[in-house]
């Protein structure tokens, strides 16, 4: 009798305690970003965006009475190491993924989410990233032919510029958006007189920049992120060049201008799709609150906020965390985020038809107009 009372007692508290797992069961969103390595600076700061979105959410009590855990995972800004920062996020069964950061990390791994019914929103702007097909990637930025293109367009005739040589390094992103460049400048009237590509990683690059410097162009087009985009810039000064810089939104921020010193940066303008930081309240509010938390300022953490913002949004409206509800939900709504207005056609695409262009004036960016 004693025995079996025992069974029962440890039957009934094995019940209570799955019933009370279930009852706290955590929704969990992945976020992937670089957070070592060259572009560890702006990949730490888009997590630390989605890490304050989510913090946020549970003091006020979660999402669908439900705490939220986030996954951050290092893809190093490795296609290859993306690859297997999605298979861990598909095995940790999360509702959806915020990011990965660069066009070179997300592409490899749409299909991946795809196939296990994921929603990912991301930053990354290469036409591949929404042209594939799959209706679970959505980017909160216009694609590079949009960047590159509109800067051209209205760069070419507006700063009267007749000759530019393009420089890229060699990444979805970098090649992309400067190919754009190139194609939109040529039929906007400007000479392009060459393009070149350099390896990621190098720190010298005078080799080919002393062949961009003897084209003697009015403007260099550089592709690529910050770290090779400040040393291109800091090298061609040192090479005597006077030539504008022109650079997409992968160039804007504080170590961009470090890394090719105040001097040199003088006077280079950067397109970039998020409107100046005190352009609105939600983005004061946002930028008081990133501070307060990390002591220190924002670079991108606006991006990491929001793509955490609009799944969690998403999952509210769907009234669900499972992934084809949160999908559905991504399509058919408009999400306020920090930045925009966030709605997306068939493909997954922001809509924005020109963009913000900043200049470094006084070692810091400031809104010059629109590009």
């Amino acid at each position: 009798m004693t025995k079996r009372f025992l069974i029962v007692i440890a039957l009934a508290a094995f019940a209570l305690s799955a019933w009370g797992g279930a009852q706290g069961e955590v929704i969990r969103i992945g976020v992937a970003a670089p957070m070592t390595g060259n572009s560890a600076a702006v990949g730490q700061d888009f997590v630390n965006g989605a890490k304050l979105a989510v913090s946020e959410y549970n003091a006020r009590g979660g999402v669908l009475g439900k705490r939220i855990e986030l996954v951050a995972i290092d893809d190093m800004a490795d296609p290859k190491q993306a690859t297997l920062v999605a298979q861990q996020f598909v095995d940790k069964k999360v509702s959806g993924v915020v990011g990965h950061f660069t066009s070179g990390t997300t592409i490899p791994t749409t299909p991946i989410y795809n196939r296990a019914r994921i929603p990912q929103v991301t930053p990354a702007s290469n036409p591949d990233v929404t042209g594939k097909g799959y209706d679970n990637v959505f980017s909160l930025n216009p694609s590079d032919i949009v960047q590159g293109s509109s800067a051209a367009k209205v760069a070419v005739p507006e700063l009267n510029l007749r000759r530019i040589a393009i420089v890229h390094d060699k990444q979805a992103f970098g090649q992309g958006v400067a190919e754009e460049f190139a194609s939109a400048a040529r039929a906007a009237g400007a000479t392009v007189t060459s393009v070149n590509g350099i390896t990621p990683g190098e720190l010298d690059f005078k080799a080919v920049l002393t062949k961009v410097n003897g084209e003697r162009p009015d403007a260099v087009y550089f592709g690529g992120v910050y770290t090779e985009g400040g040393l291109v810039l800091k090298q061609l000064r040192e090479l005597g060049s006077k030539a504008l810089f022109l650079a997409p939104d992968s160039c804007y921020g504080g170590e961009f201008i470090k890394t090719a010193g105040a001097k040199n940066a003088e006077g280079a303008i950067v397109s970039f799709p998020a409107p100046p930081l005190d352009s609105t309240p939600e983005l004061e509010a946002f930028v008081e609150s990133y501070k307060k938390t990390y002591n220190q300022d924002t670079i991108l953490g606006e991006y990491g906020y929001d793509a955490a913002l609009l799944i969690l949004q998403a999952i509210e409206k769907a009234g669900s965390a499972e992934g084809e509800e949160v999908i559905r939900a991504l399509h058919g709504n408009t999400f306020e985020g920090t930045l925009h207005s966030y709605s997306f056609d068939e493909s997954g695409q922001l809509a924005l038809d020109r963009f913000p262009v900043y200049e470094v004036r006084d070692g810091e960016f400031t809104f010059k107009g629109f590009f």
